[in-house]
């Protein structure tokens, strides 16, 4: 498979203006990665729960450091599952609604 999706792994940082309040600043990683189907057993499973998976994506785990949180084509996601599969790792998510 090629990896030619182009997703942003975000983490977030906590920095301090001028008067000591906690200022919550994203850092985007460039990541590619190979978009894949979210299955109608892992829908039903999460539906189940209250969650509404949305997109799949496989990156090489060196490459994951524990983001909660990616964005693709202008849509942010956040991580729901993680699932490690060898030298790869597919990233369950959910289109984040608070963007």
């Amino acid at each position: 498979m090629r990896y030619n999706d182009v997703i942003y792994l975000i983490s977030k940082t906590i920095e301090y203006d001028d008067y000591g309040n906690p200022i919550e600043k994203p850092i985007k990683r460039k990541v590619y990665a190979n978009r894949m189907r979210v299955t109608t057993s892992e829908r039903y499973e999460a539906g189940q729960q209250g969650l509404k998976p949305s997109k799949r994506f496989e990156i090489y785990s060196f490459e994951y450091d524990g983001e909660t949180s990616l964005k693709h084509k202008d849509t942010t996601y956040n991580v729901m599952d993680v699932d490690e599969r060898g030298d790869k790792l597919q990233l369950v998510c959910d289109k984040d609604v608070g963007t």
